[in-house]
């Protein structure tokens, strides 16, 4: 006969809840030290965005898009900068190349992220725009001034903007316009006409 396990006892609710000090169950983000922010033009110079530059536990440089003024959709996940520097280094190395060599470090994320983040790499100077393209530039003063930031203990705390519940300007508006009756011109004192 198998005995109870008194660790998953049903009938007794105290068995059932979590101690203090259990691990949580899901993971959560890593953290990140923030050590600048940023702003600088989208790239076709239509809205302002904002970016963190900031450092995991390991000292890892981590860059984020943190805010867009325009309408696009973007992810504000932490990339980290080695992971950025292989994706460039997938791209040719004969030719200039655009933003589409960044969307594997966005995979599943709005298809404007990568895009945004060029631009934030063009505002820190690791690209340059050549025509309608971009190519890499060396990264060694960027590393050297992120490290400083780094080994100088600087942790800049940050609002996080919360994204907007329910409906955006724009639905309210489609909404507005969509509840308006039109009504006919009638003589006065005809009586209405109630429609169902």
């Amino acid at each position: 006969m198998k005995k109870a396990n008194p660790a998953i006892d049903k009938s007794n609710p105290a068995m059932n809840q979590a101690s203090p000090d259990a691990a949580p169950s899901t993971p959560s983000a890593p953290l990140i030290r923030i050590l600048k922010t940023g702003t600088c033009p989208n790239l076709s110079d239509s809205a302002t965005l904002g970016y963190h530059i900031g450092c995991n536990a390991e000292s890892k440089i981590q860059l984020s898009v943190h805010s867009n003024s325009g309408k696009g959709y973007f992810s504000r996940e932490w990339v980290s900068f080695d992971a950025i520097l292989k994706a460039i280094d997938k791209a040719p190395k004969d030719k200039p190349w655009n933003a589409f060599w960044l969307g594997p470090l966005y995979a599943g994320k709005s298809i404007n992220t990568p895009s945004f983040l060029m631009a934030v790499l063009l505002a820190e100077g690791l690209v340059r725009k050549v025509e309608r393209n971009y190519e890499k530039v060396g990264h060694d003063a960027f590393v050297s001034d992120v490290n400083k930031l780094i080994e100088s203990g600087v942790d800049l705390k940050v609002e996080v903007q919360a994204k907007p519940k329910g409906d955006t300007k724009a639905k309210v508006e489609a909404k507005a316009a969509s509840t308006i009756k039109k009504t006919a011109h009638v003589a006065p004192g005809t009586p209405a006409i109630k429609s169902e």
